[in-house]
């Protein structure tokens, strides 16, 4: 079987591009779903939502995975660029502590529903979507 054809990708932070690499597909986590680039897709913007991108290096390999809290993702016939607000290795999370942020961020999602600041109620429904979704990542 013939070699199927690569993508470059590349994940970066504001911190520092995490990776830079050239797969043979990516999934990433759309604000509208997960959908998977593989060399000639189509050009697409999207929005990132709090979620797991699988990096394939063989179409029939483990995906090397990476937590992002949410950011872009712009991709076209042979590259995905993903600009995450936040990414980490998914090996890298502490299950222990991940929890730990899912109950801290109900907690205050609790505080901030008894108060009548919609815009603290609204980031501590992000903190627990963030959270979850983390956690959800960690296994």
């Amino acid at each position: 079987m013939a070699d199927a054809p690569l993508i470059d990708l590349e994940l970066i932070t504001p911190e520092a591009t995490l990776l830079a690499a050239t797969p043979e597909m990516v999934v990433v986590p759309g604000s509208e779903g997960e959908f998977g680039v593989l060399r000639d897709h189509a050009p697409i913007l999207s929005a990132l939502r709090p979620g797991t991108v699988q990096v394939h290096a063989t179409f029939d390999s483990e995906p090397e995975c990476y937590f992002v809290t949410g950011g872009f993702s712009e991709a076209g016939p042979e590259h995905c660029l993903i600009l995450a607000d936040e990414a980490v290795a998914v090996s890298d999370i502490d299950a222990a502590a991940a929890d730990r942020a899912v109950a801290d961020a109900e907690a205050a999602l609790r505080d901030a529903e008894s108060g009548p600041d919609e815009a603290a109620r609204d980031r501590a429904e992000q903190a627990l979507e963030v959270a979850t979704a983390r956690r959800a990542a960690a296994g």
